[in-house]
């Protein structure tokens, strides 16, 4: 397994991180993406979450709208919770 860590500064802009997330979505040798909650007030965290690819998707809740499993919902819960507070 392959591994790439991306920091990102604390002022990184909204624009930044939604380019990377295009970038690791577009490249065939990610297979998953993880951003890493919570992240900083400036950043909308929905938005954030919601660029990632679906098929990149490591933890299972990205969208809102898919169905994740069982075990994994109280999870999702508390990191939409955490996304809608930000």
């Amino acid at each position: 397994m392959a591994s790439f860590e991306h920091k990102l500064p604390a002022d990184v802009t909204q624009a930044d991180v939604l380019a990377l997330i295009a970038r690791l979505n577009r490249d065939p040798l990610v297979h998953g993406i993880l951003v890493q909650l919570p992240l900083p007030k400036s950043l909308h965290t929905e938005t954030v979450v919601n660029a990632i690819d679906p098929a990149k998707d490591v933890d299972g809740c990205t969208r809102t709208t898919r169905v994740a499993s069982p075990a994994a919902l109280p999870r999702c819960r508390r990191a939409r919770r955490s996304a809608a507070s930000s």
